[in-house]
This record gives C-alpha cells, structure tokens and sequence, in this order.
C-alpha cells in the first residue's frame, strides 16, 4: 500500500480548501485560518495542480466552486468530519469508559434492552449506549465499537461471533386464537391474517412466502397487514391483530410472559443468524470485551 503521506496532500492545503470552498473567499479563508490570502491561493493552486482540474471560478469579489470542486469539497468534509468525530469519541471513551452498540430497532427493544439493567450489574464501571439503525451497514469508528447484525457473518469492519442462529416459527395472542378460526396444523395457516414486514431495505431475513414454503403451507385467500418494521408488526400481534413471524431468543420474553403463544408446534432454522461485530477500537478495549462476553455468555 502506499504510504498515505506520500499520497494525500498536506492537511493544511485541505483545510484552506474547505475553508475557501465554504467562505466563498480567500480572503475570507485567510482570515479564518489566521494565515495571508496569497497563502490560501498558492495552497489552492497547488491541490488543483495536483489534482489536474480546477476547483474554482474565481471573479474579482468571490471565488465559486466548479463541478469537480464540489465533489472534492464533499468527499473532504466527510473525511474532515469523521476525523473529528472519531476524536470525540476516543475522549469520550476514555473518561466515561462507554461502549457504543448498534443494533436494528426489533432486536435492540426486544433482546438487548432487557438485558442491559443486568449486564450493568456485572460490570457497573462499563456504560453502555445504545445506537438503532434499521440497516446493517459497515460502521465507523466514531459511531460505535459493537454492532450486532443479521446475516451469515461475512463481514470485513470487525471480529464476528455468533449471537444465536436464525429460528422462527408463527406467534399470535391468546385473544387471537380465541377468536380466530382453529389453528391446529399448518395446514390452517390459510385461513388466517398474516402480518407482514415489508420494507425498502434489502434484508435476508425469512418472511411469510420463505416460512409457508419452507413449512409445506398455503398463503392465505388474504393477504393481511403490512408494517415497514418488525417492531410494529410484533405490537400489532399483541394487540390480536394475526399471526407475526416470531424470531427466537428475541421474542422470548414475550412467550415467557405468554402474551405471546406458539400455536403450532413449528420451528424453520436457516444458516443465517445474529452477530456481534467488533471493531478495532472494541478488540482494544477491556470494557468492550467484557461487555461482548456478557453478551455471549
């Protein structure tokens, strides 16, 4: 690899860049960075030089960045940002001993929250923050140490380890099958309301089509409500409302208390599952390794 010394321009030419590009001005920039406007304009000279093309339209009062400018302005805010981030969080790391984890919204309210009042009893000196995002995506370091994900493990931003395997099967409410016709195989599954989970994201989660197939069943005549999140399709369940998919180990809480029920004795594992991600400030981390042994113990 390259060194990046070599290969990135110095810091002090982005930053009267960035300063120009937002100013409008190198006089501006200049006094900004307590520096001359010749300074601003030789930094900027030298990166277009560089970089082959210019970044700016320059008129006698203001200087106006051209398409190629924009571009660079954005990839270097972002890289600027996410230094400075990075650094906040590295502080704030170091005086509060916090651990960030990111987790989709079903698993963080139904699996991970519940858990938290006893992992902070084990480990009083950790705080632990908790970070939704509806997809799994690569995180960076400013964001969070752990991330727990869905999938097959395949990651390349962090040390994977397995939660628990992928294992569904139908819930409902007691009310629900109270009211509803017999469910007494999966053969009945057709004549009940499903509730979907459809959403915009790609997910390799199992969904109604995948379960019925994989249990041998046939789709209802209707085809039931829709939720863009598996949270509200599991509220929408407990309100009696049909028959959601239930992922094990995240619902348990709910069959434990048996608000929900397993109306049929049915389970379809898959080869996918959830896991913990750490990244490199979390493998570097005394707390973020006890709380990810917590996790799995």
């Amino acid at each position: 690899m390259e060194s990046l010394s070599r290969s990135l321009p110095p810091l002090r030419a982005l930053l009267a860049f960035e300063a120009a590009a937002r100013l409008g001005s190198f006089t501006r920039a200049a006094d900004e960075l307590n520096v001359s406007q010749p300074a601003i304009s030789r930094q900027v000279r030298a990166l277009e030089e560089a970089l082959g093309v210019p970044l700016f339209l320059r008129d006698h009062r203001r200087v106006t960045l051209t398409l190629a400018g924009q571009s660079y302005r954005e990839a270097i805010v972002h890289g600027l940002n996410s230094i400075l981030l990075a650094g906040r969080r590295i502080a704030e790391s170091g005086a509060s001993e916090r651990v960030t984890i990111h987790a989709n919204y079903g698993l963080a309210s139904y699996w991970l929250i519940p858990r938290l009042a006893e992992l902070q009893a084990a480990h009083p000196e950790v705080e632990i923050a908790v970070a939704t995002m509806e997809e799994d995506r690569a995180f960076s370091e400013a964001e969070a140490e752990v991330a727990i994900r869905f999938g097959k493990g395949r990651w390349r931003d962090g040390a994977t380890r397995l939660l628990f395997p992928e294992a569904v099967f139908p819930v409902c409410s007691p009310r629900y099958l109270e009211t509803s016709p017999p469910l007494k195989s999966v053969a009945d599954l057709e004549r009940h309301k499903l509730l979907h989970v459809r959403t915009t994201l790609e997910r390799p989660w199992l969904d109604w089509r995948s379960l019925l197939k994989a249990l041998k069943a046939n789709s209802p005549a209707s085809s039931g409500s829709s939720y863009n999140n598996y949270t509200l399709a599991v509220q929408a369940a407990l309100a009696g409302q049909g028959l959601a998919i239930g992922w094990k180990h995240i619902i348990d809480d709910f069959l434990d208390k048996g608000w929900l029920v397993k109306p049929l004795d049915v389970e379809v594992t898959t080869a996918s599952g959830y896991y913990s991600v750490a990244n490199r400030m979390a493998q570097n981390s005394n707390h973020a390794r006890m709380a990810l042994d917590w996790l799995h113990r």
